[in-house]
């Protein structure tokens, strides 16, 4: 029978968690991995796969995790991740809204259209643009880049 002491089930924990939880925040608002369509679990699971690969590259943590110093690093890297996913959801907003910007200016600001990506009404030119965007970065492997900076994030 194998045997799993608190400490070595501390040290495992450790190894994963920070990452998971820099990835997930990240996930959870990016552009394409973030959208309302993709269901949570998905993301979830995409996280965890992530970090499967990564956290072993990592050296171990020198802070507890069950502790104080543990909770703000817990804290730090939601908030790491939360401004890398976000600062490319403000790229996908701004071109997003030269597009609705431009349908006004070209009198289409009535033709409105339900937007999957935000569950909200937007002129048919945002979507347009936003579709666009979309489909540039990931032909660009923006998707790639995005996961190599997350993993690259931690040995800077």
């Amino acid at each position: 029978m194998i045997t799993i002491t608190t400490g070595q089930l501390e040290h495992w924990l450790a190894q994963y968690l920070w990452p998971f939880v820099r990835i997930g925040a990240c996930f959870m608002v990016v552009p394409v991995f973030g959208a309302q369509f993709v269901p949570a679990r998905v993301r979830l699971l995409f996280a965890a796969a992530v970090t499967l690969i990564v956290a072993p590259l990592l050296p171990p943590p020198d802070v507890p995790t069950f502790s104080a110093a543990g909770l703000v690093v817990t804290f730090h890297q939601v908030i790491i991740g939360v401004a890398t996913g976000f600062a490319l959801q403000i790229i996908f907003d701004a071109l997003a809204m030269g597009g609705q910007l431009l349908s006004n200016t070209m009198g289409l600001s009535f033709a409105f259209n339900v937007d999957p990506m935000r569950g909200a009404s937007t002129p048919v030119l945002g979507q347009l643009y936003m579709l666009l965007v979309t489909l540039t970065f990931l032909a660009l492997n923006g998707h790639l880049v995005l996961i190599e900076s997350l993993a690259q994030g931690f040995f800077t």
